[in-house]
C-alpha cells in the first residue's frame, strides 16, 4: 500500500508532533498480520486507526504512534 505513505493523515501527524522526523504507517493487512499477531515488538494499542481516501479509493491504515 504504496499511496498510505503519502496520505494525508499522515502529514498531518508529522506537522502535530514537529519532534518526530519519521512516521510509520502500515496497511490494515499488515496490522493485522504482524503486530496484531505479535510477528513484532511494536505493540498495537499504541496504533491509531486512519481512512483517507486517494485518487477515489478508500484506503485504511494504522499509524504508530508511541505516545
Amino acid at each position: 500500500m504504496s499511496r498510505l505513505l503519502d496520505a494525508r493523515p499522515l502529514r498531518r501527524y508529522l506537522v502535530v508532533h514537529p519532534e518526530r522526523n519519521v512516521a510509520l504507517i502500515v496497511s490494515d493487512q499488515i496490522f493485522r498480520e504482524v503486530v496484531c499477531s505479535g510477528f513484532c515488538a511494536l505493540p498495537p494499542a499504541h496504533f491509531h486507526l486512519i481512512r483517507t481516501t486517494i485518487k477515489g479509493i478508500l484506503y485504511h491504515g494504522y499509524i504508530y504512534d508511541p505516545g
